[in-house]
């Protein structure tokens, strides 16, 4: 199914920003060299995760020190492994945590730059499967970033001769991906296919292979001008809000 495909997608990240120097850790948050033995994953929580994010922070990478492994602090994870030549699965073992240990407290930080995280208000999918939404919450603009991944997969379920793409595969491929990530109780996921069938197959199949083509991701924003009527752009994105 395209819709597993899509929540399987993993790819790279880009905007660079320079790191930062020196991770400064908070009271009663232990040092990140207590944590070497640990091995932290999406679902951990405690003291260590607080230090390995702090730890993140003090390179630039706005995670949030809240002692949750989710979604954001795996991001963040995957991007240090990346930058730092380590294999990246966005899981935080032995090796990780002591070479962010050793970069994050070294004079000179990392030498190398980390790609920028996606804005602090920028919702990760429920369903871990690379679908990032901003602006949700009521009247105006709401925007569902496809990773890039996630962006190869629709786009070869949509534009592969194989498939027989029409009207009704394209409207059910990109309703099917949202109602995947947020849940078919979701209130925008009825409102973002509803979006989706008002638009017009050549533009979703144009906007996917774009995002394809620019090694981004793509995009649906979803304008909601009243609880009952909206309308939807497709486009690609290749900002920081476009993840792996």
């Amino acid at each position: 199914m395209w819709v597993r495909k899509i929540m399987l997608a993993v790819a790279a990240g880009l905007a660079l920003i320079p790191a930062g120097t020196g991770a400064a850790q908070a009271a009663g948050t232990p040092s990140l060299t207590t944590c070497t033995d640990q091995l932290l994953i999406m679902g951990s929580s405690g003291p260590c995760v607080s230090s390995m994010q702090e730890s993140l922070e003090a390179l630039g990478m706005d995670v949030g020190a809240d002692g949750q492994y989710g979604a954001r602090t795996r991001l963040a994870v995957y991007y240090f492994q990346v930058a730092a030549g380590l294999d990246a699965d966005g899981e935080a073992g032995p090796i990780t945590i002591t070479a962010l240990d050793r970069i994050a407290n070294s004079p000179a930080g990392l030498t190398i730059g980390l790609p920028r995280m996606p804005d602090g208000d920028a919702e990760f999918s429920p369903a871990g499967n690379g679908v990032l939404t901003k602006g949700l919450g009521g009247i105006g603009t709401q925007s569902y970033y496809f990773s890039r991944g996630a962006s190869r997969m629709l786009n070869d379920a949509l534009n592969d001769p194989e498939n027989g793409a029409g009207s009704a595969v394209t409207e059910a491929v990109a309703c099917a991906a949202i109602t995947a990530a947020w849940g078919p109780a979701f209130p925008l996921a009825e409102a973002g296919c509803t979006a989706i069938g008002i638009g017009t197959v050549y533009n979703v199949e144009r906007a996917a292979q774009d995002a394809v083509d620019a090694d981004g991701c793509f995009e649906i924003k979803v304008r909601r001008f009243s609880a009952s009527f909206s309308a939807a752009e497709y486009t690609h994105n290749e900002g920081h809000n476009c993840i792996p």
